[in-house]
């Protein structure tokens, strides 16, 4: 049997990251598995992944990839919402201390 797991982007670093690559550790021992990142940010991954387990990108966007300049790239997406005003636009943004009420 075939297992793919599908994440935004395995390249990066993060709880949801480390659960799929240990799940699909686990799995491989038995059964065949890839991991499918929609999105390539960087070279390697923050994680080491098992050389039997294949990884894949959908998407390459580093820089010098055929798909960073792509036509469409820099349009708004239809299937995923714009951030709303005031959103976090960084990890420090979006951790600021809540205001007494």
């Amino acid at each position: 049997m075939k297992i793919s797991f599908l994440i935004n982007n395995i390249y990066g670093i993060g709880g949801t990251n480390r659960a799929v690559i240990n799940l699909a550790e686990a799995l491989a021992v038995r059964q065949d598995v890839e991991i499918v990142s929609v999105f390539r940010r960087a070279t390697t991954t923050k994680f080491e992944i098992a050389p039997r387990i294949t990884a894949r990108a959908l998407v390459d966007l580093r820089p010098g990839s055929a798909d960073r300049g792509a036509a469409g790239s820099d349009e708004p997406s239809e299937v995923v919402p714009a951030a709303p005003t005031g959103a976090c636009t960084s990890a420090a943004s979006c951790h600021r201390p809540r205001a007494a009420p």
